[in-house]
C-alpha cells in the first residue's frame, strides 16, 4: 500500500493506493500520528478511491487505526469508499461517525460547515 500526501486549499489529502496489510498499517499509523502533531492544520481528507479491498487481513487493526483520528475536534474526512469499506467503517464507528463523502469537493467543502448530527445523517454515502 502506498500514501500519497498532498494540501488542497489548507486541507490534508492523503490517498491510499493498492493492496492493504496489516504490515503498512503500523508504519501508516506512525506516519500519521507525526503529520497530526507537527502540522498545525489538523485538516485531514483521505482518499480510498485507489485503495483495493482484496479481504479482512489487516483491515481491522486500520479502521482501529483511523477510529483513534475519528475521536479529533477536526474529524477527518474519507471518499472513495468502496461497498466493502462502507460496510466496515459503519460496523466500527460506534459513538464516533465517520465523515463519508462521495468525492473529494464534498469532503473539502464540508471543513467550511461546524457538523451537526442531521448534516452528518443527510451527508453520507448513500444517503438523500
Amino acid at each position: 500500500m502506498k500514501a500519497i500526501v498532498t494540501n488542497k486549499r489548507g486541507i490534508t489529502i492523503v490517498s491510499f493506493e493498492g493492496h492493504l496489510s496489516f504490515s503498512h498499517t503500523t508504519k501508516l499509523k506512525e506516519t500519521l500520528q507525526e503529520l497530526y502533531e507537527h502540522k498545525k492544520n489538523r485538516k485531514v481528507v483521505f482518499n480510498f478511491e485507489k485503495l483495493e479491498f482484496v479481504g479482512s487481513s489487516g483491515i481491522k487493526p486500520f479502521i482501529k487505526m483511523l477510529k483513534e483520528f475519528n475521536k479529533d475536534t477536526d474529524k477527518p474526512r474519507f471518499y472513495g469508499l468502496s461497498t466493502e469499506y462502507q460496510r466496515l467503517f459503519k460496523a466500527f464507528e460506534g459513538r464516533n461517525p465517520f465523515f463519508i463523502f462521495n468525492d473529494e469537493h464534498e469532503a473539502l467543502k464540508s471543513y467550511r460547515f461546524t457538523p451537526n448530527k442531521r448534516w452528518i445523517a443527510t451527508k453520507r454515502v448513500g444517503r438523500a
